[in-house]
This record gives C-alpha cells, sequence and structure tokens, in this order.
C-alpha cells in the first residue's frame, strides 16, 4: 500500500521530514511514530533521531525524580519503535566513548563565569542550561544561589545541550531535512535541534501535550510548542466578531474550566464571591486592591519569556517595593495553586513564598497580603474584588479578559499583543501606571476588547489545540476528566 501510496506523489510534493526524538522510551513519543508512519504512507520521507544512552542528562531526570538506566531506557525505546520499522539514526552511532568523553570534558573544564557565557555557532549552551535549573529544581534557581550541587547539575545539563546540539548538527547535514519536527522547543535536550533548524531556515514543528484536557495536544510551526503562540497570520483570518454559536462554545468552556468539569487538577474547592474572598483574606474594603497572579516557576512556558524584567521574582519584588511606599492601597500575591495542589512529582520545591521571605523577610507591611499557593481561595472572586489585576505569564489573564475584565501583563504570554491586554514594559513603566489614579478606575475593558478576548478563547480552545483521544495522560496522577465535552 505504502509502495502504491509513494507512486502516487510527486517528486516535487515529497517531503524529506526528520523527528528529532531524545526521550526515545517516554510514552508519548508513540504519536511521533504514528505521525512518522502517515506521512511515509503519504509518501514522504521520514527520519528518526534518537537518543540510547551517553548524555549526561536528559529529560528523563529531575530533582524530583530520578532517572532510569540507559540500558532500560535504551530497551523500552527500541521496543516500541522496532514496532513501527521506522528509519533512524541512533546516537551511539555517532559518538564513540572518546567523542562524548571529549564533550563531556570540554564543559567540565570550564571556569563557570565562562560556562554561563559559552555558546556554539550562536546556540547560547550555559544560558540555556542554566534557565532550565529552574525546570529540573521545579523551583526558580539565581545565579547567586549556585553553590557545588547547582554547579554540577548546570554541567551536567550543560554537556547534554552540547552532545545534543553537535548530534543534531550531524544528522541534520546528513539527512538534509525540509521539515524538522521536536516535541516542546524549550526542554534541554531538544532545544538545541530547535535551535539549529530554525538558525538554519528550515521548517520547524513543535508539539506539546496541552491542558485542558488529558487528551488536548498543541501545535506550532516556527516557534515552541510550549509557548502556545496562536500565529498572527491565522488570528487575522479569523473574524474578529464570533457567531452566536461561537460565543456560546467559549462561554461553555470558561464555564466548565472554572467549575472544574474540565481540566488536570481542582484548584478551587469551594465557591466564594468577591466578598467573602476579601472577608477571609482580611482585607480592609476601604482601601484599592491589586491582585497579583503568578504562574508556576518552573513550567518551560515560562522559559525564555522574560521581557521588561529578568524574572517572575523581579516582577513581584517590584510590586511589593512599591507597595511599601504606598500603603494607601493593598496589594496582594496570589500563588499559583498548582505549586502544591497536584501530585507529589509536579510539586513546587522553592516555592514563590520561600523566594518572598528570602528577599524580605517573614514580616511585610499591613497592606501586603502574599496569599500562599495552599490556600483555599477562589482566583476567580479574588480578581472581582480587584481594582487592578496582573499576571506574568498564566492563562489565568486571558480568561479574566474574556469576562470583561482589564488585565496588565508583565511577561510575554501568548495572549499578550492580541488587543486584549493592557502590557507593561519594565519596573519603572509599572511605577507610573499604579501612581496614575485613573489606572484604578479602568477595571473593565471596552465591548470591542471583550470580543477580542472572547475570539481568543474560542480559536485557542475550538481551533488551536487538536485532541487526540488514544494518547492521553496517566489518569493514575491525574484527577479522572471525560474526553467528551461535557
Amino acid at each position: 500500500m505504502a509502495d502504491l501510496i509513494k507512486n502516487t506523489i510527486s517528486l516535487k510534493q515529497r517531503k524529506r521530514i526528520l523527528f528529532y526524538t531524545p526521550m526515545t522510551s517516554w510514552m508519548k513519543t508513540v504519536f511521533e511514530y504514528f505521525l512518522a508512519a502517515n506521512l511515509r504512507l503519504k509518501g514522504h520521507d521520514v527520519l528518526f533521531a534518537l537518543c540510547d544512552g551517553k548524555l549526561l542528562h536528559c529529560e528523563m531526570e529531575r530533582a524530583t525524580f530520578s532517572r532510569p538506566t540507559c540500558e532500560d531506557c535504551s530497551a523500552l525505546g527500541r521496543y516500541r519503535f522496532d514496532i513501527f520499522n521506522h528509519p533512524a539514526i541512533w546516537l551511539s552511532e555517532k559518538f564513540d566513548v572518546n567523542k562524548i568523553t571529549e564533550l563531556n570534558q570540554r564543559i567540565m573544564s570550564m571556569p563557570l563565569s565562562d560556562l554561563l557565557n559559552y555558546k556554539i555557532e550562536g546556540y547560547e549552551v550555559g544560558k540555556e542550561a542554566f534557565e532550565y535549573l529552574t525546570v529540573y529544581y521545579h523551583g526558580m534557581v539565581r545565579k547567586e544561589s549556585i553553590n557545588l550541587e547547582i554547579e554540577r547539575v548546570l554541567r551536567r545539563v550543560a554537556a547534554g545541550n552540547l552532545i545534543s546540539y553537535e548530534f543534531a548538527r550531524i544528522v541534520i547535514e546528513k539527512f538534509n531535512p525540509d521539515t524538522v519536527y521536536v516535541f516542546n522547543g524549550k526542554l534541554a535536550t531538544v532545544a538545541p535541534a530547535y535551535f539549529l533548524a530554525r538558525s538554519q531556515g528550515r521548517n520547524v514543528v513543535t508539539w506539546e501535550d496541552y491542558p485542558p484536557y488529558q487528551d488536548s495536544y498543541i501545535f506550532a510551526e516556527g516557534s515552541p510548542g510550549i509557548y502556545g503562540e496562536i500565529p498572527g497570520s491565522v488570528w487575522l483570518e479569523e473574524k474578529d466578531i464570533l457567531t452566536k454559536a461561537q460565543e456560546r462554545k467559549a462561554k461553555k468552556f470558561l464555564n466548565n474550566w472554572q467549575s472544574g468539569l474540565i481540566g488536570d487538577f481542582i484548584y478551587h474547592e469551594e465557591a466564594q464571591n468577591s466578598s467573602s474572598a476579601k472577608k477571609k483574606l482580611n482585607l480592609n474594603p476601604d482601601l484599592p486592591l491589586l491582585v497579583a497572579f503568578t504562574n508556576v516557576v518552573w513550567d518551560s512556558s515560562s522559559l525564555g519569556r522574560d521581557v521588561g524584567f529578568e524574572s517572575m521574582a523581579h516582577w513581584i519584588f517590584s510590586l511589593i517595593r512599591w507597595a511599601v511606599l504606598h500603603q494607601e492601597k493593598q496589594v496582594a500575591i496570589r500563588v499559583h495553586p498548582a505549586e502544591s495542589k497536584v501530585p507529589e512529582s509536579y510539586k513546587t520545591t522553592s516555592s514563590v513564598v520561600s523566594l518572598i521571605e528570602k528577599e524580605f523577610g517573614k514580616e511585610l507591611p499591613d497592606n501586603i497580603r502574599i496569599i500562599d499557593s495552599s490556600e483555599n481561595i477562589n482566583s476567580y472572586a479574588l480578581s472581582e474584588a480587584a481594582d487592578i489585576i496582573m499576571v506574568y505569564t498564566t492563562s489565568l489573564g486571558y480568561e479574566l479578559a474574556a469576562l470583561g475584565r482589564r488585565v496588565w501583563v508583565s511577561g510575554l504570554v501568548h495572549y499578550k499583543g492580541h488587543g486584549f491586554t493592557s502590557d507593561i514594559e519594565d519596573a519603572e513603566h509599572q511605577s507610573q501606571i499604579l501612581n496614575d489614579e485613573q489606572t484604578w478606575q479602568k477595571r473593565f475593558l471596552t465591548e470591542e476588547e471583550i470580543k477580542l478576548a472572547k475570539k481568543y478563547v474560542y480559536m485557542r480552545h475550538y481551533k488551536q489545540i487538536t485532541r487526540i483521544p488514544y494518547l492521553h495522560r496517566d489518569e493514575a496522577e491525574f484527577k479522572k476528566r471525560p474526553f467528551s465535552e461535557t
């Protein structure tokens, strides 16, 4: 059958497609095997680049869980892969022990300052490895906090990145693909291939499993899938005003998401309104309230998304410093509930609260309230009570905008720049905004802005996200959710 289909496709239409897949034994790579089989049946030439060991660090390991042995990982990966009989190049075929030792030694022998600035052909090996430490440790790592243990991990990650880059370079040079498929686009072992293919002007497709469903995925062309960006051309193709049926769908999604009917985790266990949320937090009803919603610091969707601030932590610190000087206003920092209300392997190890306490101590002025991730405060009720809402990269921002609230955005999040957010440039700009009394009166969006926010909800959850029912996350780790619409 494959030969028959090949004969019906012209040479001009045939493409060379590379799947760069270091996480060979990871369950979801099976998706790539099915996709590759479909592409081969259509007549395209497909090649996999696969790891069978030798990386000092790989995505099968985090500080919160140990990696399997390379032998076990490789055996499981080969078992799954061999069923499909796809063409492949394995890492061990291109790198012998001496070459691996040479590349590892290059990283291990560098002074730390040189490593942090180390580049190869434009790829920032050291910078990418350092950024990834936040993912590895499930908590924010700052340069001033690097100790011997963190440095050891940093060097292992950097060595893995370097080997992955060299492997990708060899495979791409040999196969000369028209398109390169990469998972996520930002994680340590795949980011080098993403960068290399993009720098050579090749078409790059990335993908990522993505909420709100157990079987939902996002695909992106020319950007990391984990960022979840809707391409500008696609955004402009869709009319700004939804049909009544589309608007009903968008509203239904928001209602289901907020009430916990869909999504991996239940964050809000009880219904609250703005008054009860304020009372529970002992907030002064007579003072204006700013609520800042954080994101999970180690989520790879936040890597490299800093624009006017060095990091999310520095953004939070700037808000607290402003509040210390303006005690006629209240500032509440709502720490993302996913820091703690998740399975053990997903919990954050260094919380936003600990970062704040390290910077300011445990005592803050009465007009500043830090709401820990474990506190049973409904974020939607809290937003209703707020005069100003601020976010960094949390997706809560576009949900609240669709409900009519003005949202001030400080990070480079996927919904920024679509006509319904107010964007903050840096700490100085943020202070100027907060010092302007008119800002505290602009709680709501215009009708036109609300329409754009609803359009975004509809496009993201009914156009951009793809449902693949036979590939879903482990039900033992997540709250069970129906695959059908509820």
